[in-house]
């Protein structure tokens, strides 16, 4: 071989896929009051879609800030290919997210959104987060995924 992706014949090995770091699949999921007791607006990380749109990397912005719960904007979701589109359980639709910024806000449902983060070693690591899609969601630049603790 000369390298670990490309064998000596032949055509080049796809890469390995990201080692999956935390999954929400199955985990209980414990639910209070959904709430984002932050200002924050801006992104602290970088993330990309699992099954990005063609032609675009799949790259969105991350703000880390306190409250409770994983929010992702609606553009964000619908921004996923609909073939690769995680299912949105309405299940959840209608409950209330309250905010610092913008009162309440109703989500759509919840989702199990796959997305991967890459280490400044440049190794990738894949996260699967129970995420609920809101409407509207505000943000400086593009797509949120807010992840409160």
């Amino acid at each position: 071989m000369t390298s670990s992706t490309r064998p000596a014949f032949g055509p080049p090995r796809p890469p390995a896929p990201p080692r999956t770091v935390y999954d929400e699949t199955s985990r209980g999921i414990r639910q209070g009051p959904l709430q984002i007791s932050s200002m924050a607006t801006l992104s602290n990380l970088v993330g990309y879609l699992e099954n990005p749109s063609p032609g675009t990397d799949g790259s969105f912005l991350i703000c880390i800030a306190g409250g409770s719960g994983v929010f992702i904007s609606e553009a964000l979701y619908n921004s996923i290919p609909a073939a690769q589109r995680p299912d949105l359980n309405t299940g959840d639709a209608g409950k209330i997210v309250n905010t610092l910024m913008d009162g309440s806000i109703v989500a759509l449902g919840s989702t199990l959104l796959p997305f991967v983060l890459t280490a400044a070693s440049g190794d990738k690591i894949r996260l699967v987060l129970y995420s609920f899609v809101v409407p509207n969601f505000r943000m400086a630049y593009g797509y949120r995924l807010q992840v409160t603790s």
